[in-house]
């Protein structure tokens, strides 16, 4: 079984800031594998989207060890002039090898 956690660094970053939340993925099961991860804005409404560009990378391929956690790092870099509020995304995993997924959401608080 898999499961995806998304951390954010900081309650509140101010635009013109580079932050680095991660994206924690525990692997319970007793085998290998390897996951595809990615961002998503699925479910989210339109309002409350983060800027996917923001991002230094928006999907990967990791090799997760039997009973692991993979710990990725995302780089943040959110614009001058970015408008205060919420902005969210959601982060998913799929297993390569098995059928196994699994889904998160986290919001940045642009301050």
């Amino acid at each position: 079984m898999i499961a995806a956690a998304v951390v954010i660094a900081s309650a509140g970053m101010g635009a013109a800031v580079v932050v680095a939340p991660t994206i924690g993925v525990p692997v319970s099961d007793g085998f290998d594998d390897v996951l595809h991860v990615y961002l998503t804005l699925d479910g989210i409404p339109p309002d409350y989207q983060a800027d996917l560009d923001w991002f230094d990378w928006t999907e990967t391929t990791v090799q997760a060890p039997a009973g692991g956690e993979i710990i990725l790092p995302i780089a943040v870099d959110i614009p001058d002039g970015t408008s205060p509020g919420y902005e969210s995304l959601g982060v998913k995993v799929e297993s390569i090898k098995w059928s196994s997924d699994a889904q998160d959401y986290g919001a940045i608080m642009v301050t």
